[in-house]
């Protein structure tokens, strides 16, 4: 079989009659440090290239292990292999994928973070590419922008559209689909290896401020602006817990 293997277990997964079994994963990620962790080194083939499907083609490998857009049908076809192919319902791990932004540049992170939620929100409404105007101005970063949100569902659609236009590269299930009130779920994100202990706390830090009082304890505290954070025109600067943390 020719695929992605996998086991909703978190014990070591017998080999058994899959003596044969190689998988090719690509040795910069953390899924060569999940499949150690499961299966003996011989069944692991370490692959120098993001296109895993290339292993396929060279029969380097019998499998592949990775992300769900590396290993979709059209990604492995449009790589050049055109064997039997079959993709497990099974996962070895959940790592949810978020946009990262330059540290220290709290503006532009708070912009990023609105654009996405414009995204979610369009599609909610059933706010689209062609009908973006629908969605109001914003003057939370001036009048320049007070249009970002209808250029961005403008220019790509709302979130619903943006997996549309993949074509099926990256299904949307589970956690990618818009909860709209009709479920609880709470998911959070995996602990990674928790039998070393990791670094101490970054000196001078909030954290070493806690630790160090008579009473280790939290100081919570609720804020009364509507958001978590302000930006003043006048000061040209953004305050309240997004910018302060």
């Amino acid at each position: 079989m020719r695929g992605l293997s996998t086991s909703k277990s978190n014990e070591s997964i017998p080999m058994g009659d899959c003596d044969d079994l190689k998988i090719c994963v690509d040795r910069a990620t953390t899924h060569i440090d999940i499949l150690r962790q499961r299966l003996p080194n011989k069944a692991i083939v370490e692959f120098p290239t993001d296109v895993l499907a290339d292993g396929l083609t060279d029969d380097a490998c019998n499998t592949i292990a990775g992300e769900k857009s590396e290993i979709s049908f059209d990604t492995v076809r449009s790589a050049g292999y055109n064997g039997p192919y079959q993709i497990g319902t099974s996962l070895f791990s959940k790592e949810p994928l978020a946009m990262v932004t330059r540290d220290g540049d709290n503006e532009w992170s708070d912009f990023v973070n609105w654009v996405l939620r414009a995204l979610l929100y369009a599609e909610q409404e059933g706010i689209t590419q062609s009908t973006a105007n629908k969605l109001n101005q914003t003057d939370a970063f001036g009048p320049q922008y007070a249009d970002m949100f209808i250029k961005a569902v403008g220019t790509v659609g709302n979130y619903g559209e943006m997996y549309q236009h993949l074509n099926g590269v990256l299904p949307r299930q589970g956690l990618n689909l818009l909860n709209v009130g009709d479920t609880g779920l709470m998911y959070s994100l995996p602990f990674g290896r928790t039998e070393k202990n990791g670094p101490g706390p970054v000196e001078d830090g909030l954290i070493s401020e806690i630790m160090g009082r008579k009473k280790k304890e939290l100081r919570c505290a609720i804020s009364r602006r509507v958001g978590f954070g302000e930006y003043s025109q006048n000061g040209a600067e953004w305050t309240g817990l997004d910018a302060d943390y």
